[in-house]
């Protein structure tokens, strides 16, 4: 499914982040000059406020040309932060304003500031580097960046530590590079140590400047003067690598026959040659593969059916066949491992028909016999299945889900098949699968489940019919939803609870429940309720308070969904005793509030109360403050439920008091954004945004109103969320350190944006999009600013947005621009396209070919689309 096309614009580009006044609110809705007056107020300056006063009126006086007066500025700065007690915020500080001071040329004065700070002192979140080092590191930076390259050796070499020295040096090396001084840098980078680390960083350094300027035949003749071998190796591979990506093969194959490793040899010659099969270069991909396969046999890693893969894509068949040849014996483990090799290389090229022949042959559970894994051969049934549907043949992909061997097995391939038929409008074919699929599923008896080694149960068929019913409601098929429903009640009520160590790890009232939801969807109120009236009883027969508990208040959750909140108070009612068996204070007072919430909601607001107030008066008896602050947010939220402003906005002012108190950072940040989100429930949205307004720091201000803004788009109000998110940019923009308002916006866009998952679409995330976009523009630095906004084009393109991705992909090349460190964006480009590519989102690849300058890599990546295509386009499989 593709998500809705969405009204809300891309904003792409410049964020303007204007200045929130009276004058400027004139026009402005009255909601938004309630957000503007309670967000701009200003709490008492801290040493940290003064301190960034500091540096920006420094920066002002340079701009001014009053350089002594800057100094000055920032002389008092790093004085007044030495007196900051918390060295994870001093410490960094510390750094800044030596970078500030080598920013204006202040080099002596930073140098003298750097003598008084010590290599034992720690930065956070920043490994091997303690604060003087990384002060001497950026203050050689700042000689490099105004090209006083001997001043910079000068420093470098005069440094205490070796450690620092060598980083020092590397950085100079990098300037030089970047400036094309290549002779320099490569003679400097001969004088770090050999063999280390930042030897290899420098050498990297060089050659990513010699790719960005496209000159790779320099880039070759560098690498094979290395001398090191380790280091040679792995640059010879970079060199490779992205000699390949662009096109330019010829001095790819030169660089990885410099490799003397023989082993990453070989699999960069694999990978040379499965880059040129991808452009259809076949005939001198089979002569370099056959060189690989050669040098392999001399390796500890020769696999032999491993090659069968390369033989294939360069269509070796003779060589194909040899390698088959040799599939005799007995079918053990080794046996199945090859087959399935041999059955990826099939599909790799598209023949799923071979591919299943081979599979078919692979016995049960001899792959992988652990219990607790899924069977990597139903796994690659599963891939054979998916690329026949690609190819429209649907009743091979039927037939391949009727060889599995396990029934759940067949009905889970079945409903993936109907699903492709529903997704094609195929609605009558998907019925009859689904009709076949629910056959199969009657007849299982149990469902085995094997979570870990030594733990395992039983459990009926209903998960599977609840599936397969929801797929007939899709359909529109009430009448076998319903009788489906009806086998799957008889299936539960026909089981008993099942235990393990005394822990019920599948309960019949548990299972009741989403059977009677489905009764309830289909207009079968009174079905619905016998089912909850049976979980109910079932319920309270089993073993340990803790569990009983969990489970009434499921049922009780249950009722009132159905309408009869009657008898979901009664439930809640018969709920309280019990939960004086509970050990844990915290959870206990945490359930209480649960049940209050729950009446108050029903209509029962006077018992609620009644039970905040036990609550209330038992807060002290928590042992932590931690835990006090977790149940008083829970109770303001309950508090709002029940229209009790006047009781809730103290609580949450109070609330707030306490939070700013903890030492934790972490801690901090996570209940400010919990009590955000709570003080989201109470009156209007000023109510709420008069909590942010007594929260002192910017940083907290925004990461407050993020979380406000993403409830109130989760709530569905995305008009009220976008004004909030609008103030919470003016705040972040406010933000003095780079790096902190950095890392919000990038946080927060991140959580809007699953970036690790770009196949889940199925649902509007209009809004969640767009402000993610929002927060990656503004953010500052280049690096993170790319990252995301390639991230973010590839999941519009995979949600059918093809303008708004073609928008987002032109802001991340133009940012890309402003990159010291090329390297980083040219790999991240690479991941993403090779996602787009594995995925077939070629109109993205299309597109990122369209912003690459370099004429090469952009036939290189057209070529590629048109030969992934060309096979995609192969509806017939193909026979050895």
């Amino acid at each position: 499914m593709t998500m809705k096309r969405w009204s809300l614009p891309i904003l792409i580009g410049c964020l303007s982040i204007f200045t929130l006044g009276q004058d400027a609110l004139g026009n402005q809705p009255l909601f938004r000059q309630e957000i503007a007056v309670s967000v701009v107020s200003q709490s008492s300056p801290t040493v940290m406020d003064r301190v960034w006063e500091l540096i920006e009126t420094a920066r002002s006086s340079v701009k001014a040309n009053q350089q002594d007066k800057a100094i000055s500025l920032l002389s008092q700065a790093f004085e007044l932060t030495q007196t900051l007690e918390d060295t994870n915020t001093r410490n960094p500080l510390l750094v800044k304003i030596i970078a500030e001071y080598g920013a204006i040329g202040a080099y002596e004065e930073a140098i003298a500031r750097l003598s008084t700070l010590s290599y034992d002192q720690p930065l956070p979140d920043n490994q091997g580097y303690s604060l003087r080092m990384q002060g001497e590191v950026l203050l050689t930076r700042a000689y490099v960046n105004a090209q006083r390259y001997e001043q910079a050796l000068q420093f470098a070499q005069n440094l205490e530590l070796d450690a620092a020295k060598e980083r020092a040096l590397l950085a100079i090396v990098a300037g030089y590079a970047r400036q094309g001084l290549f002779e320099k840098a490569i003679a400097l980078s001969q004088r770090l140590q050999i063999d280390t680390y930042q030897q290899y960083l420098a050498v990297s350094a060089i050659l990513d400047e010699y790719i960005q300027r496209n000159q790779y035949e320099q880039a070759l003749a560098f690498v094979q003067t290395l001398a090191n071998t380790e280091n040679q190796d792995s640059i010879a591979r970079s060199l490779a690598e992205a000699a390949w990506r662009t096109g330019r093969y010829n001095i790819a194959l030169q660089s990885v026959q410099a490799i003397t490793n023989q082993a990453l040899k070989v699999q960069s010659l694999r990978s040379l040659a499965q880059a040129l099969v991808s452009v259809g270069e076949k005939e001198q991909a089979a002569e370099i593969v056959s060189q690989a396969f050669e040098l392999s046999k001399k390796t500890e890693e020769f696999l032999l059916f491993s090659w069968v893969k390369d033989f294939l894509a360069t269509e070796q068949k003779e060589k194909v066949q040899a390698i088959l040849n040799t599939l005799a014996g007995e079918e053990d483990s080794q046996m199945a491992y090859n087959r399935s090799l041999v059955v990826g290389a099939y599909l790799n090229v598209g023949r799923y028909a071979d591919a299943f022949e081979f599979a078919k042959r692979i016995p049960d559970r001899v792959l992988l016999p652990l219990a607790e894994y899924s069977d990597p051969k139903v796994d690659l049934f599963y891939a054979i299945i998916q690329q026949s549907l690609q190819a429209g043949q649907d009743e091979f992909a039927k037939q391949v889900a009727l060889t599995l061997t396990g029934k759940k097995d067949q009905v889970e391939a079945l409903q993936t098949i109907a699903s492709h038929a529903m997704e094609t409008g195929k609605n009558e074919q998907a019925v009859t699968l689904l009709n076949q699929a629910q056959r199969i599923a009657k007849t299982i008896e149990s469902i085995s489940v094997v979570p870990e080694r030594s733990l395992f149960w039983i459990e009926p068929n209903a998960s599977l019919l609840i599936d397969i019913a929801d797929d007939y409601i899709t359909l529109d098929q009430k009448q076998i939803a319903l009788e489906t429903l009806d086998v799957a009640t008889q299936s539960v009520q026909n089981f008993e609870t099942q235990y393990a160590f005394d822990i019920p790890v599948w309960t019949k009232s548990k299972a009741l429940h989403p059977i009677a939801s489905r009764y309830l969807k289909l207009g079968e109120r009174e079905k619905a309720n016998e089912l909850l009236f049976v979980a109910l009883q079932d319920a309270q027969a089993l073993k340990g308070n803790n569990y009983i508990i969990q489970e009434l208040l499921a049922t009780a959750t249950a009722y009132a969904e159905l309408g009869n909140l009657q008898q979901s108070t009664q439930v809640l009612e018969k709920t309280l005793p019990l939960l004086e068996t509970v050990e844990r204070q915290s959870e206990k007072l945490s359930l209480f509030i649960t049940i209050a919430n729950k009446l108050i909601t029903q209509g029962n607001k006077e018992r609620g109360l009644e039970l905040l107030k036990t609550v209330m008066s038992s807060l002290e008896t928590l042992e932590t403050e931690q835990e006090q602050i977790s149940l008083l947010i829970q109770m303001i939220g309950t508090y709002a439920a029940a229209g009790e402003n006047s009781i809730a906005s103290p609580l949450a002012t109070q609330t707030l008091t306490r939070i700013q108190g903890l030492e934790s950072e972490y801690e901090r940040a996570t209940k400010l954004e919990e009590l955000a989100v709570a003080s989201t429930q109470i009156g209007s949205p000023s109510l709420a945004l008069e909590i942010v307004q007594k929260v002192s720091g910017e940083v907290d201000r925004a990461r407050m109103l993020l979380a406000i803004a993403q409830k109130y788009a989760a709530s569905g109000n995305t008009s009220l969320a976008t004004e909030v998110l609008t103030q919470a940019l003016a705040v972040a923009d406010k933000i003095r350190d780079e790096r902190q308002r950095d890392e919000l916006l990038a946080n927060t866009s991140a959580s809007l944006v699953d970036f690790n998952n770009f196949y889940q679409n199925d649902t509007d995330d209009s809004w969640d999009y767009n402000s993610a976009s929002k927060l990656a523009t503004s953010i500052s630095n280049p690096e993170t600013k790319a990252s995301l906004l390639i991230k973010l084009a590839l999941k519009y393109s995979m949600s059918g947005e093809t303008e708004a991705s073609r928008q987002t992909l032109s802001a991340a090349f133009e940012v890309a621009k402003g990159m010291e460190e090329q390297l980083q964006w040219r790999t991240l480009r690479w991941e993403v396209m090779d996602t787009a590519m594995r995925e077939q989102e070629y109109d993205f690849v299309e597109q990122i070919a369209n912003e690459v300058e370099d004429t090469a890599y952009k036939a290189t990546l057209l070529r590629q689309v048109a030969q992934q295509k060309a096979i995609a386009g192969v509806t017939e499989p193909q026979q050895q």
